[in-house]
């Protein structure tokens, strides 16, 4: 399918590129309000006035990876140095967290049942599966 693009005034570009570069509007919300035909369209406006990407030159925040948060056991009190540690290497503790043990009874239990159902569904139950044990990790 051949989508012709809009050709904009002068007037119309300097609207799309007042509406970029105010955080409040999505992409998608400019696209749509505009009729821009897709994103690349988008960026050849904002590239013909020198518009810069958002957040282009924004520094990211630092996520806390696992590795580096240390951790002590409950009962002894040690440091526990591995990353990922179940159990203290010292007296024997389960020190894993709340989190790390919902985490794994959510693996272990979509595992279990994914050979239960269609190819559609289990690409879907291990996507869906994947970006909730992701975002349970962060935070």
């Amino acid at each position: 399918m051949n989508m012709e693009k809009k050709v904009y005034t002068h007037e119309e570009e300097m609207a799309i590129c007042e509406a970029y570069r105010d955080k409040n509007n999505t992409v998608l919300d400019i696209i749509d309000k505009f009729g821009l035909s897709d994103h690349k369209h988008l960026r050849n406006i904002l590239d013909k006035y020198d518009v810069p990407p958002r957040n282009a030159y924004a520094p990211r925040k630092k996520r806390t990876s696992l590795q580096t948060v240390q951790r002590k056991c409950p009962k002894c009190g040690k440091v526990i140095e591995q990353s990922g540690a179940r159990f203290c290497w010292y007296c024997g503790a389960d020190v894993r967290s709340k989190k790390m043990v919902a985490v794994e009874g959510l693996e272990r239990c979509v595992i279990k049942n994914l050979e239960l159902v269609t190819p559609a569904v289990r690409d879907e139950m291990a996507e869906a599966v994947r970006l909730a044990i992701r975002i349970l990790k962060e935070e």
